[in-house]
């Protein structure tokens, strides 16, 4: 199954505020993100959304601070710790990212979970924790059949302040296209009204486009 790009469970969407290239922008509060990659061979994925927001964003963000989890620290502990790390220091005008580059299944009661080196998470361990930020979080889950990451269940409603970006549905497998056009967009490629600043709108405009290509029109 090809990709698709889905924006699931917003209430609130504020602007990811990236620098388009060249252009300046007001600095406001700090940007807190983890970035998990679970295989050996898949540093590219945590590594390479790190990079991208930290060129974007260090002129937008008075202070970057972030944990990349890889290799041996690619964990549901580590990527659980850093989660509270993250809630322990954010402030109402910071921005939380997860990023999750992970296998990935959907259960048979429609849960998607995605693996670690030591255990499988599930969606409400990392809600039950982000819904008690006082500012917006953003969840970018690149796993297998990540599409009902968002969806509510007894006990695991999707919180108003988090916004997940899922890179398929539950029932689909993924590629690499999603990263392709995805950080293609927070480079700037998605500054569609040109004002400098890549929000998440344009984010899920230019992925709905550009993945389309990307898969060779298909």
């Amino acid at each position: 199954m090809r990709r698709v790009c889905l924006l699931f469970g917003v209430l609130v969407i504020s602007p990811l505020l990236l620098r388009a290239a060249g252009e300046p922008v007001k600095k406001k509060g700090s940007l807190y993100m983890v970035a998990i990659g679970q295989e050996d061979g898949w540093e590219f994925l945590p590594e390479g959304f790190d990079r991208v927001m930290r060129d974007q964003g260090k002129a937008v963000y008075g202070d970057i601070q972030s944990r990349v989890l890889t290799g041996t620290k690619a964990t549901r502990k580590e990527l659980l710790d850093g989660i509270d790390w993250m809630c322990e220091n954010a402030k109402a005008d910071d921005l939380v990212m997860v990023f999750i580059g992970c296998h990935g299944t959907c259960t048979g009661k429609g849960e998607s979970v995605f693996a670690t080196r030591d255990g499988m998470v599930r969606p409400r361990d990392i809600k039950a924790k982000l819904a008690k930020l006082p500012c917006q979080a953003i969840v970018v889950n690149d796993a297998c059949q990540s599409g009902n990451w968002p969806k509510e269940f007894d006990g695991d409603p999707m919180p108003p302040n988090v916004t997940a970006l899922c890179c398929c549905l539950s029932n689909q497998n993924s590629g690499i296209e999603f990263d392709i056009t995805l950080f293609e967009a927070l480079y700037g490629k998605a500054d569609f009204n040109k004002d400098g600043v890549v929000d998440l709108d344009e984010v899920i405009r230019y992925c709905g486009l550009r993945i389309k290509e990307v898969q060779g029109g298909k």
